[in-house]
């Protein structure tokens, strides 16, 4: 087997307690359902691609 010589380095992200269970999760998350916009069954209707574009550079 091959050794990994990877220069990558691990990075922790902060987690919290996911409501009234032990699992611990991310707060990281970015609904992007609605920027597929309206070219398929129960898509959300048509979007602004300038409003789609501008919350995923927030």
């Amino acid at each position: 087997m091959a050794a990994n010589n990877s220069s990558a380095t691990a990075t922790t992200l902060p987690t919290r307690r996911f409501g009234h269970t032990d699992m611990e999760i991310t707060r990281v998350g970015f609904g992007a359902w609605a920027i597929g916009g309206a070219d398929w069954t129960v898509g959300w209707g048509s979007q602004d691609d300038r409003d789609s574009i501008a919350a995923i550079r927030r």
